[in-house]
């Protein structure tokens, strides 16, 4: 039904198996309808499925035991309220998530994320918690302005990417795990908030990182490499040791 724009008639919550690109730029899809729950047989939500689709009513939308969401799924589905009750979400695919209107799910379980995947879009959860987190590409939060901390610390993960956390400008605390010892290129870049930072296990850091964050002080007596304007305009800064 891709591209079956006017197409506003459909009981989704019957489908049993969803294709990439599905409903597509279905741009009336479920007008007037405001809660949808996926059936039970679905475990997957494929690539593009939702892309786009942008009726003017809310709309309530459970993915119920899907454990997979496919790259751009859901990107750009305004009015979308994505919830995950059963707590099933496993994989989180690039932009599957980028500018809609609200997730509402439990990242534990979490064990993947891809690119631009949480970018620009509502979290209800403000205090997220990875506790199986595995893999995670450059840029997954990139200009996210709701979350207020990020917790690793049971993560799998060695290295924050690149950008992962780029202009999150009300992220003010993040808790690593023990097997994180690099932070990449721009990962915390202009998180203006953040100031509860722990480096003991970091190693290596690199360009722009943390430029114009809200850090006041900070122990870097581990660190090996850092690199360049790393810690530039972080105007608060008084202490360095």
């Amino acid at each position: 039904f891709e591209h079956c724009e006017k197409l506003s008639n459909v009981n989704i919550d019957k489908c049993k198996k969803l294709s990439p690109y599905s409903f597509a730029y279905c741009y009336n899809l479920t007008n007037g309808i405001e809660k949808i729950k996926l059936h039970d047989a679905i475990t997957e939500i494929p690539q593009d499925c939702f892309v786009e689709i942008q009726q003017t009513n809310k709309l309530e939308l459970d993915i119920n035991n899907a454990s997979a969401i496919g790259g751009s799924a859901f990107n750009k589905a305004k009015n979308v309220h994505i919830i995950n009750p059963k707590k099933t979400l496993l994989s989180i695919g690039s932009n599957a998530f980028q500018d809609i209107a609200n997730i509402d799910i439990d990242f534990q379980k979490v064990q993947k994320i891809g690119r631009y995947a949480i970018g620009k879009t509502k979290t209800s959860n403000k205090n997220i918690v990875f506790k199986d987190l595995r893999s995670m590409d450059d840029s997954a939060f990139d200009n996210n302005e709701f979350i207020n901390s990020i917790d690793f610390t049971n993560s799998k993960l060695t290295k924050i990417p690149n950008y992962s956390f780029s202009g999150c400008k009300n992220l003010t605390t993040v808790k690593l795990g023990n097997l994180t010892t690099e932070i990449g290129d721009s990962a915390f870049y202009n998180c203006k908030l953040l100031n509860d930072f722990n480096f003991s296990k970091i190693l290596k850091i690199g360009d722009s990182t943390f430029t114009n964050c809200g850090f006041t002080e900070i122990n870097l007596s581990n660190v090996q490499t850092i690199g360049r304007s790393a810690f530039e305009r972080c105007a608060e800064l008084k202490k360095v040791t």
